[in-house]
Formats: structure tokens, sequence, C-alpha cells
């Protein structure tokens, strides 16, 4: 596996942005379902507080009467909301009146409504409420919910904010790689340069600066390097011409006289 130092800067900025966005979506999400999940038990809590309560009230001509079949009607009526799982009536001395569960396994009703705990237990709501006419208590009324439907709402929002994460990352990555251009083009163009100088040692060879930022101004002192090598490698060459000119000169005139000696000589 390649060091993240070995990877192209197309490469490192794509995961730079994949490593920044990615955990900035996954909390947006988890936020958004925590959000959700609250707002869900909030409605819940009301809309059950709010069923006991118009329960409670109904029931009174059913405790007062001692009509059982009436009371057992009208828990029925709560299949309508499925979130409802058992319901039940007590009377003033704590005695379950009528109950009413779903289809499924029986459970146990609570012996005392007084000993019942209300709120949010065990993935379950309970709400209770006393049964009061003209200051007079009647009995008691209790509601239990299942979060069952919380389970499956919060499973589809993770999914849905799986999905829309995943496909926030995948968009922001290709809108990257297309912008990244502005940075990663004018880098290889002067690498490029720099790789063309090297391999023919060729110092008349510019990059083009195509902004005024960091890199243009890398771009302006890299030039910069090269007009000065440029001029050192041109004054070398003209001083090497120079010094071949002397020796040459210096050449001739050591033989003109080697010629005029031998000549003297004879």
């Amino acid at each position: 596996m390649r060091r993240i130092e070995d990877l192209s800067i197309r490469r490192k900025i794509s995961l730079i942005v994949m490593i920044s966005s990615g955990p900035l979506f996954l909390l947006a999400g988890l936020a958004f379902i925590l959000q959700d999940r609250a707002t869900f038990m909030r409605m819940l809590e009301h809309d059950i507080q709010t069923t006991t309560q118009v329960m409670g009230t109904n029931s009174n001509a059913a405790l007062l009467f001692e009509d059982q079949r009436s009371a057992s009607e009208l828990l029925a009526s709560l299949s309508a909301d499925s979130r409802i799982t058992r319901a039940g009536i007590y009377d003033r001395d704590g005695v379950l009146f009528a109950s009413y569960q779903v289809d499924g396994p029986s459970v146990e009703f609570p012996d005392n409504p007084r000993l019942i705990e209300a709120g949010f237990r065990e993935g379950h709501f309970r709400a209770v409420r006393s049964i009061v006419l003209e200051r007079e208590r009647l009995g008691w009324v209790f509601v239990e919910a299942s979060l069952t439907q919380l389970q499956g709402r919060l499973a589809n929002a993770i999914l849905i904010m799986s999905l829309i994460t995943g496909t926030a990352i995948l968009v922001s990555m290709v809108i990257t790689s297309r912008l990244q251009r502005f940075i990663v083009d004018p880098v290889l163009a002067l690498a490029e340069v720099a790789h063309e100088v090297g391999r023919q040692s060729d110092y008349t060879c510019r990059a083009i600066a195509q902004g005024d930022d960091e890199i243009g101004f890398l771009v302006h002192r890299f030039n910069a390097m090269l007009n000065q090598i440029e001029e050192r490698d041109r004054e070398l060459q003209e001083y090497r011409e120079e010094l071949e000119l002397r020796v040459e000169e210096r050449t001739q005139e050591l033989t003109v006289a080697k010629e005029n000696a031998e000549a003297a000589s004879k």
C-alpha cells in the first residue's frame, strides 16, 4: 500500500476532500436522525397522553354505572391507533375493570395502577391518568404504546441518510475533480518544464503562470531562477569562447616565435 506522501496531488486532494467531508455528512445525518427520534417520541408522548385523557373522560359513565361492556367497547376503539398495544380501565379500588390488548402473546396487566411507572420503559411508553368526576375518583385509565414504529423509522432514516451521505460524497468528489485542475494543472505544468530543463539542460524553457496566487508566485520564482542560470550559462560560454580565442592567439604567437627562432638558427 502506497504512503499518502507518495500519492499524486490529484489523489491527495480527493483523499483530503473525502476525509474532511465524510465525517461532516455523517454528523449531519446523525443529528438529523437524533432530531427525528426526539420529534417522534415527543409526538408519541403527546398523542398517548391526549388519548389517555380522552379515554378517562369518556369512561366516567361506564365506571359510574359499572357498565363493563361499554368500557370494553370504548377500549376497543383504540385499535385504530396501531401504536397502542394495550390499555385498561381500573375501578376506584385499583381492580382491572376492562382491558384491551392487540393480537399476540398475552401480557399480564399491572395489578395496581398506582404503581405503574409512566413514561418510556423498555421499548414502550406508558401513560396513567385518574378518572375523576366532580372531584370524586372513579378509577384509572392505563394506555401503553409500542416503540416498534420508532425502530422502523430509525432504520429507514439510517438507510436514507446513508444513501444521501454516499451520494453527497460522490458529488463532492466529482466537483472536486473538476475544480482541482485550477491547482493541479499549474503544478503539473511547472513540473513538466522542470523535467524538460533537467532532461535537455535547456534553460531557455519557461513556465507560464496562470494566476497570481502562491503557485503563480512559485512559477515566477522558478522562471527567475532559470533566468539567472541562463545568464550565468551565457557568461560562462562567452568566457569559454574568449579563453579559447586567447589560447589560439597564444598558440599562434608561440608558433611564429618558434619558426623565427628556427630561421635565425640556420
